[in-house]
């Protein structure tokens, strides 16, 4: 008998819960949050293509530039920096937490504000976006010649501004992709060899940017 209340009472405190849940997911505040994100990456992604479609030849040094600070400005560098590095972001200093924020976003700049890419996207989808609080999710298919990627952007509002803190690229995620990477160089020389190791490929040339990758580093 008394399996039977305890089993009934873990049952309906499950039901409060899973009904709470869902209403809390669903609110209208969220789900307008959700629209605006939407709207705001669509909004982002027609500039990058009409700036990189302006053009079949290289862009001009004003469009580059265009071109930079709409992707540039669409992330959150310290974040992606902290959760990148892991637990070497806490034995950094000030002064390498910001140098390294600064060659991040420049890693970013590279593999996506590459023109050749968005050239050859023939659309996108918005799928989706939840948010909660200061937290949200947003889900795309790009669709390229023969082929397509989901990519799913982690966001967060700072500052009154939503900045992407994560792209998943067919299940591969940018943050963890480069953690991996980043802990491997950091093993085999150190920090300052890691560093190194970055200004290096950014000094070098541009890759062909066929379609998008979660390989930043």
């Amino acid at each position: 008998m008394m399996n039977r209340i305890y089993y009934g009472a873990v049952c309906l405190m499950l039901m409060i819960w899973a009904l709470w849940a869902d209403g809390f997911a669903q609110t209208p505040a969220d789900a307008a949050t959700g629209q605006k994100l939407i709207d705001l990456l669509k909004g982002r992604d027609d500039s990058v293509r009409a700036i990189a479609r302006s053009t079949n030849g290289p862009l001009n040094a004003a469009d580059r530039e265009k071109l930079k600070a709409i992707v540039g400005d669409a992330f959150d560098y310290e974040e992606l920096s902290r959760q990148s590095l892991g637990k070497h972001w806490g034995e950094r200093t000030p002064a390498e937490r910001k140098e390294f924020s600064g060659l991040y976003r420049q890693l970013i700049e590279k593999s996506y504000a590459d023109p050749k890419l968005y050239r050859r996207v023939e659309k996108i989808t918005y799928d989706g976006a939840e948010a909660v609080g200061s937290a949200a999710t947003v889900k795309t298919t790009v669709y390229y010649k023969g082929e397509k990627s989901a990519v799913k952007y982690a966001m967060r509002l700072l500052a009154g501004r939503w900045l992407i803190t994560d792209m998943v690229i067919d299940d591969v995620s940018v943050v963890r992709n480069n953690r991996q990477n980043f802990y491997k160089e950091i093993a085999r020389s150190s920090y300052a060899g890691l560093v190194g190791k970055i200004k290096k490929k950014l000094a070098e040339e541009p890759s062909g940017g066929e379609k998008a990758s979660a390989k930043t580093f």
